[in-house]
């Protein structure tokens, strides 16, 4: 097979989508098909290009597969608007890279951006080849759940686009139930989608001894209970909660808080930790895979927080992540959101009401005078992941179905229609 792969993440890039992908790629090439890549400069999540780079237009090799980056609009302090001409920028300047390509077999966009449909449209017509989308968050929902996108006008826009998108593409690759729900509420059909979940490499989160090299290089004792958030600091996030939680835990001086990663409002969350002053708080820039892994494993528990009307249209690919590292989990999510039906399926964590300071210090202290529910918590979480997410499983299934995609294709072309649906694959 000859895939074309159109993402607006990708390697060096380490948080979001950009890690799977980025893995998917390097597993079709290793098992023999041909992938070449059409991404953005690495830029997230600090909303601006690494290293100073100003070329339009750049071609590599990553581990056998062809990459190939354009130019896109970066704003420096995310809107509405400016977010709109961020994601429609890569999904129109993707076409110019993606011609440069040779004609694949079978076109794959992950998204969002949505506005890859547009591109890859174009290609599917010019070329005759299908092409499918991989939604990680379901958007416009999610912009609209956000409260980023209000105006009628623009949102009924978005709705006419989002069933363009749906409409043209051969197949739709969810990562869960709920979203599969979603789209067929919507009026896709449900033999159309197909449920893939995200995967983690479970080899390379082995849980760890808390006094680890980690703790040790910062200074932090084994006596110190260690409450981690890893990844994104963003709208989604929030981190204000966490640290505003941080603050009615001062009085227990071996409850020390980390907040590692980097993103759009980190400076909002490092400006409140400065009003209140506290000295339980840290910061921490964003940490190389092995790093990343040992300060998992040097956490006694880790924090997952999403904004209360974020319901089924995103879930943080560091829920597997977390899960993996053997540390439970406090959500600080909606009761009915896909993230808490899955921590609570897996039982590796506590659920809470979101945006509630009070009710997070609450949870976190709770914990830190448990520990045997630490340990529980921890363990079902790791169990539960190298179950039913691990790399080699998940991986399998998603080559398999992009091949049997391949044929559905051939025969709608040759015969016009289609015979036989594919069933969705559920986790």
């Amino acid at each position: 097979m000859r895939l074309l792969l159109m993402a607006g993440n990708y390697s060096p890039e380490k948080t979001a989508s950009a890690p799977l992908t980025t893995d998917f790629a390097a597993y079709l090439r290793r098992a023999g098909h041909s992938v070449s890549v059409v991404t953005t400069f690495p830029h997230y999540p600090q909303w601006k290009r690494w290293g100073g780079q100003h070329s339009f237009y750049s071609r590599e090799d990553l581990d056998g597969v062809t990459v190939r980056r354009i130019w896109h609009y970066i704003p420096a302090r995310p809107s509405p608007l400016k977010r709109i001409l961020y994601y429609s920028s890569f999904g129109i300047l993707a076409l110019g890279p993606a011609l440069i390509s040779s004609r694949p077999d079978l076109i794959l966009c992950v998204t969002p951006p949505l506005e890859l449909a547009l591109s890859a449209r174009a290609l599917s017509l010019l070329w005759r080849v299908p092409y499918a989308l991989w939604i990680k968050d379901l958007v416009p929902d999610l912009a609209i759940q956000l409260g980023m996108l209000t105006n009628r006008a623009a949102i009924a826009t978005a709705r006419v686009f989002e069933r363009f998108a749906y409409e043209n593409s051969s197949r739709l690759f969810v990562i869960c139930e709920s979203f599969q729900s979603n789209l067929h509420q919507k009026g896709v059909p449900s033999d159309k989608i197909a449920v893939v979940p995200n995967w983690v490499d479970v080899q390379a989160l082995q849980p760890g001894m808390h006094a680890n090299a980690f703790r040790a290089d910062h200074g932090i004792g084994p006596e110190k209970f260690l409450v981690v958030h890893a990844g994104n600091i963003g709208e989604k996030q929030k981190l204000e909660l966490l640290v505003q939680a941080a603050k009615r835990l001062e009085p227990y001086t071996t409850v020390e808080f980390l907040i590692v990663g980097d993103g759009a409002r980190k400076g909002a969350v490092m400006a409140e930790a400065e009003r209140l002053r506290l000295a339980n708080v840290r910061f921490f820039p964003l940490q190389p895979a092995d790093r990343f892994a040992e300060i998992l494993a040097a956490a006694n528990v880790l924090i997952l927080h999403q904004q209360r009307d974020v319901l089924d249209t995103v879930i943080p690919s560091k829920l597997l992540t977390y899960m993996a590292s053997g540390r439970p989990i406090i959500a600080t999510v909606a009761a009915s959101s896909e993230t808490a039906l899955a921590v609570e399926r897996a039982r590796c964590g506590s659920v809470i009401e979101p945006e509630s300071p009070a009710a997070l210090a609450a949870e976190i202290l709770n914990l830190y005078q448990n520990a045997e529910l630490v340990h529980q918590y921890g363990a079902r979480g790791r169990s539960f992941v190298c179950e039913h997410f691990s790399r080699e499983i998940v991986l399998g299934r998603m080559e398999k179905l992009l091949c049997e995609n391949l044929t559905m294709a051939a025969g709608r072309s040759s015969q016009g229609s289609i015979k036989d649906g594919l069933p969705g694959v559920n986790p």
